[in-house]
């Protein structure tokens, strides 16, 4: 999937949620070229959403869990809380969501963010 794709799917879920554009502050990435080449790319396609919006720039941040990686393979005393972590998203990700688990997500998601006048989306 494309930078521009994926751009597209998430302003089009941002829209039918209600999320406005001036409530989002950063994205989170994987790294993979499809978000950050410049101006194809989700975090650039993103950012210039914003900018031409007239908002506050926003900041990409390469995702935590990428970052944990990255630091276990330079310090090889974090492998073992890293093979946990990285375990558990796996089983995550691979068990996936079925329809009720996503309408509840749905739902919950909604009332977060109107709880929470700010978003973090996390693409990848």
């Amino acid at each position: 999937m494309a930078g521009e794709d994926i751009f597209d799917a998430v302003e089009y879920t941002m829209n039918d949620m209600g999320i406005l554009l001036r409530s989002l502050r950063s994205v989170v990435t994987d790294g993979a070229p499809a978000m950050l080449l410049e101006a194809q790319g989700f975090t650039g396609q993103m950012k210039i959403k914003v900018r031409d919006a007239g908002l506050p720039p926003i900041s990409s941040v390469h995702c935590i869990l990428h970052q944990e990686q990255l630091c276990a393979k330079t310090f090889h005393n974090f492998k073992s809380v890293m093979d946990v972590v990285i375990t558990c998203v796996n089983f995550c990700r691979k068990q996936g969501l079925n329809h009720g688990s996503l309408k509840y997500f749905s739902k919950t998601w909604k009332q977060v963010t109107v709880t929470y006048p700010f978003i973090v989306l996390c693409a990848g």
